[in-house]
């Protein structure tokens, strides 16, 4: 197995572990809501009274996704607002869920509806009642009376399954998404020799002469580094999560620098990045890093390839989009001319 193969080896083995994480961290999010979904999956349990009178509280219930039949329903009269602000002042306000009481046999049972009255026949999940809740709506003497006949729990009508639906369609594409990424990396690392950049090397004149090539300037010493690229004396080897690239200096038509004012606000200026533009004929390789690497990656670039056309103007801009086949045309005689000056001088 050559180095291009063995790069291709290390980086599916990443992407397969990144799938594998993802898929474990879906797993465990799923099993943290265990008790949910265990009611979600069985649906709603036709709860008795001895049942809600039997329970602690609701956190006791194994089973709180639940339907039961009240005697009547009694209007609190206390609802929950939900206030929106806008930088500190109010622009709206509406009625989020409004608070009424059960009669069950000799038994109260507070229900918090969402929608407006709810009919006697009830659904909803068993929750703790919240302290602002407890203290608002049992404030009123009378209900500080009755207190005792309560449930100490409260019925939410809200719809039940739409967390679950949600989390499951979330949990669904995240895992599909991470098994095609999982299974395209076990593929590759199956068959390196299928991978795009084993055949682009092989039509470089062998991927075991371009491995050896590469080896060589990274062992040597030979080599630049901006980013997850590395510049040898012919090539530009780009290894991160997302792959691993190959790209020939001898392709490459215009190399510059790029510089971009970061700003808040459009006004503020805030920083700048780098990045060196890369093109052939075909691509942009964009590499970013630090000011001093792109300046000594520019720098390694130009001394092993002179004839390569650097810097940066709208008239180089116009041409590489417009007319490409004569900038190629253009660095071709470049390179012919340097090296034949070099075969000369020697």
């Amino acid at each position: 197995m050559n180095w291009i193969e063995r790069q291709v080896h290390d980086v599916s083995v990443k992407r397969m572990l990144a799938a594998a994480a993802v898929v474990g961290v879906v797993a465990i999010m799923l099993l943290s809501q265990a008790r949910y979904f265990t009611n979600y999956f069985k649906g709603p349990y036709a709860i008795t009274p001895a049942e809600l009178a039997g329970a602690k509280d609701a956190e006791a219930l194994d089973r709180y996704w639940v339907q039961l039949s009240a005697d009547r329903i009694i209007d609190t009269g206390f609802e929950e607002i939900t206030v929106r602000k806008k930088h500190g002042v109010e622009r709206s306000r509406s009625v989020s869920a409004s608070y009424f009481v059960a009669a069950i046999g000799d038994r109260l049972l507070l229900v918090k509806a969402h929608g407006g009255r709810p009919d006697k026949s009830l659904q909803g999940s068993l929750r703790p009642i919240a302290t602002k809740v407890d203290q608002s709506v049992f404030d009123a003497p009378a209900m500080q009376k009755a207190r005792p006949a309560f449930y100490p729990m409260l019925l939410d009508t809200e719809v039940f399954e739409s967390n679950g639906n949600i989390g499951l369609a979330i949990a669904g594409l995240l895992s599909a998404a991470a098994l095609i990424y999982g299974l395209m990396a076990f593929l590759r690392f199956s068959n390196p020799k299928g991978h795009r950049a084993v055949k682009l090397a092989n039509s470089w004149g062998g991927a075991d002469k371009v491995s050896q090539s590469i080896e060589a300037d990274l062992q040597g010493g030979q080599a630049a580094k901006l980013g997850d690229h590395t510049i040898t004396a012919d090539y530009i080897v780009s290894r991160s999560m997302q792959g691993f690239t190959l790209t020939r200096l001898d392709d490459v038509l215009w190399v510059f620098k790029q510089v971009i004012q970061k700003k808040i606000y459009y006004v503020i200026p805030t920083g700048k990045t780098f990045s060196l533009s890369v093109n052939t004929p075909k691509t942009t390789l964009v590499l970013n890093g630090k000011e001093a690497s792109v300046d000594a990656t520019i720098q390694h670039i130009g001394t092993r390839k002179p004839w390569i056309i650097f810097g940066y103007s709208a008239e180089l801009a116009k041409a590489y989009k417009k007319q490409r086949k004569e900038m190629c045309a253009l660095v071709a005689i470049r390179k012919q001319e340097v090296l034949g000056g070099q075969a000369a001088a020697q």
